[in-house]
This record gives structure tokens, sequence and C-alpha cells, in this order.
């Protein structure tokens, strides 16, 4: 039986979408705009990984906040860097566009306990 990842199901929990039995597809892992924190895009909202936790937020709806009892806030950490880069061109002041944007496979937290 083959295992999703456990964003992979918590994000099909917040956006109320069944998993389906079909290919997966992968969720890229980027750094965010903030120092410390990344983020995924899906189609229907958006994933947010910060030191003291995991953010879900899907449009209309109310954030979605995930965070281990106990644990010490730890900065993620992007682990297995894909090939591809993402860039985003808001606006018309190239100073606010962000180029290259480096991709991962994973995000890790260590040391939370």
């Amino acid at each position: 039986m083959r295992q999703l990842p456990i964003t992979y199901l918590l994000l099909c929990a917040v956006l109320k979408a069944a998993p389906s039995a079909g290919p997966v597809r992968p969720v890229l892992f980027e750094p965010g705009t903030e120092a410390g924190e990344y983020q995924a895009h899906v189609s229907r909202g958006s994933l947010r990984l910060t030191p003291a936790g995991i953010e879900f937020a899907t449009a209309g709806r109310p954030v979605i906040r995930l965070a281990l009892v106990g644990a010490r806030h730890a900065a993620p950490l992007g682990d297995e860097l894909l090939p591809s880069t993402s860039s985003y061109f808001l606006g018309s002041d190239p100073k606010h566009w962000r180029t290259g944007v480096p991709n991962y496979c994973k995000v890790r937290y260590s040391g939370v306990y």
C-alpha cells in the first residue's frame, strides 16, 4: 500500500477533497516571503510552514493552524532541492519581484522535542 505524506492528507481535509487513488500531484515547497518560513501553493489554497507551526488557508474560510503541544519553535528547513524554480512578477516595480525562488520536495522540522 502506498503511503501519502501527512501534509497531503491534511490539505485534503482542509479543502474537503478526498485523496484520489490515481497519481498524486506533488506539493512543491519554497522559501516564504518572511525569513525562516516555507510555503506551498495548491489549486484551492496554500500551506505556510513557520517556526510556530503550520497554517492552512483557503479562499473564504478561516485559517487553520496546527502546532505540536509542548514543542519548541524550530525553523523549518527545505530538503531535497528540486531542479525547478518559481518566479513572481507582482506589480510593475522590479524591486517587488521574486525570481529564481528554489523549490523543495520536503521541508523538515528538527529539534522540536
